[in-house]
């Protein structure tokens, strides 16, 4: 489902629903398709699990920054969203930014924004995932990386 993969790449589960509710509004010019009642049923009717650690604490950003800074590569896996294989990113750089949101802080590789929740580090070759590594409360997610279906 292509909401779902919007959820990973830093859009929010309800603003996807209803940035496509509002170009349904358009092309359709007020008539009341089917398809603006699954989406308002998805909007008001869904948990969503977007965005679970892609804010934190800003002694939490820098615990999980100098992590970051001793690892070559992290890998990428968005399980509530539908992925089945991860992706392996090169660290090339680490950075933590105020977001300016009741005193959180976000974490970015090479510049983009990350969620814990959905980011795999190599601890002793086992990729563990980075939130519950650094003890982040995250749902529906894997505590390591199976190398048999993960990858």
């Amino acid at each position: 489902m292509r909401i779902m993969q919007y959820t990973c790449y830093g859009f929010s589960y309800k603003s996807v629903i209803i940035i496509m509710f509002r170009k349904l509004n358009t092309v359709n010019k007020g008539k009341e398709p089917m398809n603006k009642i699954i989406l308002a049923s998805l909007l008001f009717g869904s948990t969503a699990f977007a965005d679970q650690a892609a804010y934190i604490e800003k002694s939490q950003a820098h615990h999980v920054q100098e992590v970051l800074k001793t690892k070559k590569a992290v890998r990428y896996l968005c399980e509530p969203c539908g992925e089945k294989k991860s992706q392996l990113v090169s660290i090339e750089k680490v950075t933590i930014a105020d977001v300016n949101y009741k005193k959180q802080w976000e974490v970015s590789i090479n510049d983009a924004p990350i969620d814990l929740a959905y980011t795999y580090i190599n601890v002793n070759g086992v990729w563990e995932n980075l939130a519950l590594y650094v003890n982040e409360k995250v749902d529906s997610v894997s505590r390591v990386l199976d190398k048999n279906t993960h990858f």
